[in-house]
């Protein structure tokens, strides 16, 4: 049989099969975790698609695992975790509350500020709720002790 001679970049195992890299195998984890398709790949790494297939397969685990951390550097970065939340929610909350505090009710604008303010208060609520100690117990936050304000706003 007549072989061709390998691409630059990769080699001939002794059954004379295309082998990949390992430098290869970690720019395929990369850029599978990063979303991109095999045809997308296929065209950078001047791999055929079946192969490629083939190698998902084999680095199935590695990449799922570089994508939870792509995952977790997003999160982080743009704060998206729950205690961010909570506290986005609780500063929104804060200045609803200031700006209440400066009218005498007889706005325009009150109305969509006691949605508002009851709005976030659910979401707090809801964030609030799913927080646990270790021992599985929870803080149940009172939220129509002193927080919600209940108003006629027909």
């Amino acid at each position: 049989m007549n072989y061709l001679k390998p691409k630059k970049g990769f080699y001939l195992t002794k059954d004379k099969t295309l082998a990949i890299t390992k430098r290869q195998k970690e720019i395929f984890i990369d850029l599978r975790a990063e979303g991109k398709s095999f045809d997308t790949i296929a065209k950078e790494m001047k791999i055929s698609k079946p192969t490629l297939i083939k190698l998902e397969y084999e680095l199935k685990e590695e990449i799922t695992n570089l994508e939870f951390l792509k995952y977790q550097a997003i999160i982080e970065k743009y704060k998206l975790n729950k205690i961010s939340r909570i506290e986005s929610f609780s500063k929104q909350l804060q200045r609803i509350n200031d700006e209440l505090d400066k009218r005498d009710y007889s706005n325009l604008g009150f109305r969509e500020l006691i949605i508002a303010k009851n709005s976030l208060l659910l979401e707090l609520k809801k964030e609030l709720e799913q927080v646990k100690f270790a021992t599985g117990e929870y803080e149940d936050y009172d939220f129509n002790a002193d927080s919600e304000v209940k108003y006629n706003l027909d």
